[in-house]
C-alpha cells in the first residue's frame, strides 16, 4: 500500500482510475472504465436501478472486480 500513500484524490472516479494507471499501480484495462460507469450509474440513478441488471453485471463481471481488488492490495 506504500505506492498509494502519496497520491491525492482527484475530482472524479475516472480521473482517479487514470491516475492510478499512469504509474502502473493499476493495469490499463478498458474494463476499468466500465467499472467507473457502473459506479456512476448506481450512485446517480439509485432510485431507478433494475436489480436484474445489477445482478447480471455482478454475476458476469465479478472476476474483474476481484482482479481490481488484487491489484490494489498488491500496490
Amino acid at each position: 500500500m506504500g505506492s498509494l500513500n502519496h497520491i491525492t484524490p482527484l475530482r472524479s472516479a475516472a480521473e482517479n482510475m487514470q491516475k492510478l494507471q499512469e504509474p502502473g499501480i493499476l493495469s490499463s484495462r478498458p474494463e476499468y472504465a466500465d467499472m467507473v460507469k457502473f459506479r456512476n450509474f448506481i450512485v446517480h440513478r439509485y432510485e431507478r436501478i433494475d436489480m436484474e441488471i445489477i445482478y447480471s453485471i455482478l454475476r458476469n463481471k465479478l472476476p474483474l472486480f476481484r482482479h481490481f481488488i488484487t491489484e490494489i492490495r498488491e500496490s
